[in-house]
């Protein structure tokens, strides 16, 4: 119990948990709005990834350390994603 306090109350876990929600609502909302569509045309997808990563930099208050690593894992799998490569 002492432990779970300690994350809890820490002064780390509240910041970061923030970060996360932060980082990855606007990608979960892309990913809803996919679903809806019966088969989403690329373009719609296109325009959804591109304002969601302006809406990541904007919660992320445009500080690029904050936000840079989360746009280059995105970009990195869509690069895998459209050549093929699917190596880890």
């Amino acid at each position: 119990m002492k432990a779970k306090a300690a994350v809890l109350f820490g002064s780390q876990f509240w910041p970061q948990v923030a970060y996360c929600i932060r980082s990855v609502v606007p990608l979960v909302l892309v990913l809803r709005e996919a679903y809806l569509e019966e088969r989403p045309a690329l373009d719609f997808i296109y325009h959804s990834m591109k304002s969601s990563k302006e809406q990541i930099t904007l919660n992320c208050g445009m500080n690029k350390q904050k936000y840079g690593h989360v746009l280059n894992k995105i970009e990195a799998r869509k690069i895998r994603k459209f050549t093929g490569s699917h190596t880890l």
